[in-house]
């Protein structure tokens, strides 16, 4: 699944867990994991899971996902990254986004982090700083 012609180069940069960066056509020598994201409901909780690596559409997904279920009111709502190797800055910016709109409803995203990291966010400042512990390029 190599980056179309009319994505965004920004959407095509990766940030990877050991602080590799580069083209998605660049990554696994072109060989690329599909992933999803899951969404798990119980009861007014949530959980979103995703692994691989995360980004282009599957960065939109992650943002519908998160918009729907902080409309939803779902509480609490946990974000698990553990096993996502690399994130786009789409992704960045749908947990970002996420985070600032869970803060101003009284919410907070739960995310559960490669290395058993563990954050609680309430805003975007909060969400980039526990994503670059783990995911250290600046995007």
């Amino acid at each position: 699944m190599p980056v179309s012609a009319t994505q965004s180069r920004r959407s095509a940069v990766l940030i990877a867990a050991n602080g590799q960066t580069g083209d998605a056509t660049q990554h696994a020598a072109g060989r690329y994991l599909v992933v999803d994201v899951t969404v798990i409901r119980l009861n007014e909780a949530a959980l979103v899971w995703a692994d691989g690596r995360l980004c282009g559409t599957r960065s939109q997904r992650l943002d519908a996902a998160l918009q729907s279920l902080l409309d939803e009111g779902a509480s609490p709502l946990v974000v698990d990254l553990a096993r996502v190797s690399a994130l786009d800055v789409d992704a960045v910016e749908a947990l970002a986004e996420a985070a600032e709109d869970a803060g101003h409803i009284d919410l907070a995203l739960d995310l559960c982090l490669p290395g058993d990291r563990r954050a609680v966010v309430r805003d975007s400042a909060e969400l980039r700083h526990a994503i670059f512990q783990v995911y250290p390029c600046v995007v």
